[in-house]
């Protein structure tokens, strides 16, 4: 990417010498931002990294001390604050492994891995917290870890330490949505930095032959995908674990194509892809109108198609040249009682939210196999949520979730990319059907305490599409913390 995301931005990193940490130190350079961050023992590392970020030209803190100790964490707060007059983004990366069996684990080690992994980031965060709630605007990213919930071995206190991190976050999340501040997770996978130096090679192999992408990850690639988990443009995420762990070289893409590209979603990202210099194809169904217009505004090119004509979109696509990114957009409400669902509607639900995803993904995948590709699905509040959505609508976003899951270790291997973005409500489009008690309902368990914008979504839908290289399989929810 060559805009700088983070253009003034105010930011710490803990534990930035070395690894992720030095990774993402560097990013957030490159974007822009002031950049402070923390050590604890190497000063040559520290001297290094801050050699880089003056070859960089960064504005930047170096800043000793121990993560876990209360003192460090307030004063390094309030040193950043003093010199840049607040601050927007702190990533606590910070952390601690040792390789040790359970059965050699003494109470020492324990407590020294959660006072770094868990207590300092609480403390930073904590500290970070007083200026973000006067600004009424922030990021805090916490940095977790895949072990806390996939299948390589790693030493259990570490493992216990970054399953904490994601209740903090969910929990954080919502206690200071009201203050404008977000608060996510980012669990990398196996990277060529880190965890991955302590395994032998039989268990890296392991992993790369589990992970879908058949590789491990980069700590460069993780840091830019974190760059733009806490910029501007991501704006309606918090309380979310976003794993980076699929992890392969994507080809730049030269064509898209866009279902549901009338829509409210939809036509956000048409634009988005058509700014990053994308020819851009879409798709509409009755609205002749808005596609007209949007053709005319972006010279992206409108195709009307029915999707319960389950041969339409697929013939379309097989004459279509250099599809190398596919967005299903569209997408059908159908009636608000379960009483009211008609075999037929059921038909028409079932063929627009789901089959057309399935059968668009079927028809690409002679030429994405060949050049590699990224495929975004588009859904609503995730099958996880416990608002009341029709339960008709809600049978095919379980569906489409699934499908995304099973679909991305099936591609992996050929370098396809699949991910479904899970929308919260809108203040436009298909939220706008699903009436004033729903609204109450979602506001009042919404951290942010605000509905959402097609702009949001569409960002989180680019970036997965054109800039991530290391996530796949996954269902991201971009609804305000829910």
């Amino acid at each position: 990417m060559t805009e700088l995301l983070l253009r003034g931005k105010r930011c710490l990193v803990t534990g930035g010498t070395r690894g992720l940490g030095r990774a993402i130190v560097r990013a957030f350079a490159r974007h822009g931002a002031k950049v402070a961050f923390t050590y604890a023992h190497r000063d040559a590392d520290a001297e290094e990294t801050s050699a880089e970020l003056g070859a960089l030209g960064a504005e930047h803190l170096v800043l000793k001390g121990s993560t876990a100790d209360a003192a460090h964490a307030k004063d390094a707060i309030e040193r950043v604050v003093k010199a840049w007059q607040g601050i927007d983004v702190l990533v606590n990366n910070a952390a601690i492994m040792q390789v040790l069996p359970i059965s050699l684990l003494e109470e020492s080690d324990w407590d020294l891995v959660m006072d770094v992994n868990v207590k300092g980031p609480y403390l930073f965060t904590r500290a970070a917290l007083r200026s973000m709630i006067r600004q009424r605007s922030g990021h805090v990213l916490f940095i977790g870890s895949f072990v806390s919930e996939r299948v390589v071995e790693s030493p259990v206190h570490f493992a216990a330490s970054k399953s904490a991190l994601r209740g903090l976050t969910e929990s954080l999340a919502r206690e200071v949505g009201r203050y404008g501040i977000q608060v996510n997770l980012v669990a990398p996978g196996l990277l060529d930095v880190g965890l991955a130096q302590t395994l032998p090679q039989h268990r890296q192999k392991e992993y790369v032959e589990r992970s879908a992408l058949r590789r491990l990850g980069r700590a460069e690639d993780v840091a830019e995908s974190i760059a733009f988990l806490v910029s501007g443009e991501n704006r309606f995420m918090s309380g979310a674990k976003i794993g980076l762990d699929g992890g392969i070289e994507v080809p730049s893409p030269r064509s898209a194509f866009v279902t549901g590209g009338s829509g409210a979603i939809g036509r956000e990202v048409v634009r988005r892809f058509v700014e990053r210099g994308l020819v851009v194809h879409f798709s509409f169904a009755t609205n002749e109108l808005v596609a007209s217009e949007l053709a005319r505004d972006t010279g992206a090119i409108p195709h009307r198609v029915e999707f319960r004509d389950r041969t339409a979109l697929p013939r379309l696509l097989a004459e279509l040249p250099d599809i190398t990114v596919f967005v299903h957009a569209a997408g059908r409400l159908g009636p608000l009682s379960f009483d009211e669902v008609t075999p037929a509607e059921q038909d028409a639900l079932t063929a627009v939210n789901l089959d057309a995803a399935l059968l668009g993904t079927r028809a690409l995948l002679p030429r994405m196999r060949k050049e590699g590709g990224a495929i975004v699905f588009v859904g609503a509040l995730d099958r996880t949520q416990s608002l009341p959505i029709p339960a008709a609508f809600a049978a095919t976003q379980g569906a489409l979730a699934t499908a995304t899951m099973a679909l991305a270790h099936e591609l992996g291997r050929d370098a396809i990319r699949v991910n479904l973005v899970a929308s919260g409500l809108l203040d436009q489009g298909l939220g706008t059907r699903v009436g004033a008690e729903l609204v109450r309902d979602y506001l009042a368990y919404s951290a942010l305490r605000r509905l959402g914008t097609p702009l949001e979504v569409s960002r989180m839908i680019a970036w997965l599409a054109l800039d991530d290289r290391v996530m796949t399989g996954r269902v991201v929810s971009v609804n305000g913390g829910i």
